[in-house]
This record gives structure tokens, C-alpha cells and sequence, in this order.
């Protein structure tokens, strides 16, 4: 195994560590979180159905009398602004030519009232919801996006091949509402454009029967008839959920008490990235802290970049091998609790 990346890795964060250290300790924590209940049904022509019930707290010092939802999959309609692959990246992104999305919202309610439509942003990245009142600091409201979303097939952290499916920022989350204004940045090609609050998460995801699920959080069931399977996941104090489906093997081991899951669909030493997996999880909960999730799912599979970290699940991309992956995954892994635990707006 290589241990190097893991040294190089412990040396530089331990900088981070002293410098937003103290900043995140005094933080005062929120004692009420938003949750998101999410049923999803993903078809055979990759086009996902959802609805997405938000239970929003107000944790801001003001009342509100909108929201605002990031809709990122609308980064990947034809004619967007702003493209979510970098120029020089878009044949490797695009391997079987360009592939676009189509996210089609076809209600929103507040507290079970039917309101309007409203899709703004600076490139049809946002969705206003009017709550036809105020929402007073530490109040909460219920708000019901039901939508449906084709999705692109491209190596990137929203889209399809041949071997997996990646769905991540496929729903809309809450803006984070900060200095008396919504962030509302829409997706760049560069870096990490995603910026939320932290929130627990009921998720119940249908799929064709032959793919295998890993997820932000646990598999609390599963059910499966002829043609399907339905997981029921529950993620608590997560900043986003994501999840990857596909022809997976897996394995699995320990690190401490976490639980590490590694699913790959073509990888002749499963156990050098599992032991990796492992390792990583173990140097750096000893650095920074245990980590806390209960579950922590590396998952193979077509990515653009080397890989993505979403709360205790990392995309690998199945275009690394060797040595490469072990950083990757190693990486991917420290993202878990800078980003994760601690998070920050990467865009600004």
C-alpha cells in the first residue's frame, strides 16, 4: 500500500486544523435541522421521478418570506450558461458525444397550498418559493417539490454510463441564507460549487432490480420485486446526499467502529483499495477526529475528475488504477471531515 499520499495529506491539513480549528469549535450549534424526505424512482431510460418534501427551519436571525433551492441538474440542460465541464474536458466528459438533461418541476406546495413556479438564477439554477407569509427565526414550514429529471449520460457527479449511475445534487436543497441575502452561485466547471447546511435525510429510492445501491448513510431496508428494488436510507447530520447505483461486487471491513464498504465493478485487488479505504479512516480520525458516520461507502465509478466526496460516500473514478487510486481514494476520504464536518463555500 502506498502510505505516502496519507503522510503528505496529514502534514498539510494539520495547517487547517490550526487555522479554522478554533473558529469551528466555538460555532454555536443549531439544536433543530431541516429534513429532507426524498421518494425517488429511477428508470430504464435513466430518467429519475421524485418528490422531495423540505421540513425547512428557520436558522437564520430573520424572518423569511421565500426560499430558494439550488437546482443543479439544470447545469446540464442544453444551453446553459454555464457548463459544468470544463472546455478542454468536454470529449473525456462526453466519450459517446454530448448528452444533456431536461429537469421538468411539475408542483410546489407550502404547508399542502399549491404556489407558483418560479425558476430564476443567473442561469435557471434556482427555484423561489413564496411562503405567503413569514417564517419567523427558529419557525418551520413544509415545502413539496415533486419534479422529474432526465439524466445526462456523462462521466461527472450527475449522469450515467455503461457501468453505474451517479446521482448527486439531483434534488433541490436549500440555499444557504447568509450577510441578508440567499447564496445562490449556479454550477461551475471548476472545483466544488456547492455550498449547504447541514440536514437529516429519509430517502427511499426505487431502481431496476439488477442495480446495486451505495449511499450517503444506511440501508435501513430493502425491497424487491420482479423488476425492482426500493432502498429506504437514513442519513442524520449530513450537508448533502448522494448516491451511486450500478453492477456492483462489494467488500467490506472495519475501522474501529465504522463500518467501510468498497463497491467496484472491475478491480483485480479489491482489497488494496479497501485496506486503503480503511487506513485512511483510521489516520485521520486519529488526526482530526472520529469520524461520524456510522458507514463510509468508496464506490468506483465513471467520474471526469479522480473523484468526489458527498458525507460518508466518495465517487472513484474507474478510470485510475494503482497507485493513482490509492490517492484518490485517500484523498476522498480526508474530504470527509474538511468539507463534511467542517464545511465551507468553495466557491468564495
Amino acid at each position: 500500500m502506498n502510505k505516502k499520499p496519507i503522510a503528505i495529506i496529514s502534514a498539510t491539513v494539520i495547517a487547517a486544523v490550526a487555522a479554522f480549528g478554533s473558529a469551528a469549535c466555538s460555532a454555536k450549534p443549531k439544536e433543530e435541522l431541516t429534513v429532507y424526505g426524498i421518494e425517488a424512482a429511477l428508470s430504464s431510460d435513466y430518467t429519475l421521478t421524485a418528490s422531495v418534501t423540505c421540513d425547512y427551519v428557520n436558522n437564520t436571525e430573520v424572518p423569511q418570506d421565500e426560499l430558494w433551492f439550488h437546482l443543479y441538474p439544470n447545469a446540464f440542460r442544453e444551453g446553459a450558461k454555464f457548463s459544468p465541464v470544463p472546455s478542454d474536458r468536454i470529449t473525456a466528459a462526453y466519450p459517446d458525444g454530448r448528452s444533456y438533461s431536461t429537469l421538468d418541476i411539475t408542483s410546489v406546495s407550502v404547508n399542502g397550498t399549491d404556489v407558483d413556479i418560479s425558476v430564476t438564477g443567473s442561469d435557471e439554477n434556482i427555484l423561489a418559493v413564496d411562503l405567503g407569509g413569514k417564517l419567523e427565526p427558529l419557525d418551520r414550514t413544509v415545502v413539496k417539490i415533486d419534479y422529474s429529471v432526465k439524466i445526462p449520460k456523462v462521466r461527472h457527479r450527475f449522469g450515467y454510463n455503461d457501468n453505474s449511475v451517479n446521482l448527486a445534487n439531483f434534488y433541490p436543497i436549500a440555499c444557504v441564507y447568509r450577510d441578508g441575502a440567499f447564496v445562490a452561485d449556479p454550477y461551475y466547471s471548476t472545483g466544488d460549487p456547492f455550498f449547504s447546511e447541514v440536514a437529516d435525510y429519509n430517502v427511499k429510492l426505487t431502481a431496476p432490480k439488477e442495480l446495486t445501491g451505495a449511499f450517503t448513510g444506511s440501508v435501513k431496508s430493502t425491497e424487491t420485486n420482479e423488476e425492482t428494488v426500493t432502498y429506504s436510507v437514513e442519513a442524520k447530520s449530513v450537508r448533502d446526499f448522494a448516491a451511486v447505483l450500478g453492477k456492483y461486487e462489494k467488500m467490506s471491513g472495519r475501522a474501529g467502529d465504522v463500518v467501510v464498504n468498497y463497491y467496484y465493478h472491475h478491480d483485480s485487488q479489491p482489497e488494496r483499495a479497501l485496506n486503503t479505504a480503511i487506513l485512511a479512516v483510521k489516520t485521520f480520525g486519529g488526526l482530526f477526529g472520529t469520524y461520524a458516520y456510522p458507514e463510509y461507502n468508496v464506490v468506483q465509478t465513471a467520474f471526469l475528475q479522480g473523484g468526489m466526496e458527498y458525507p460518508a460516500l466518495s465517487m472513484i473514478s474507474d478510470a485510475y488504477s494503482g497507485d493513482a487510486y490509492d490517492d484518490v481514494i485517500v484523498h476522498e476520504t480526508a474530504h470527509q471531515w474538511w468539507y463534511s464536518a467542517v464545511g465551507n463555500d468553495q466557491v468564495k
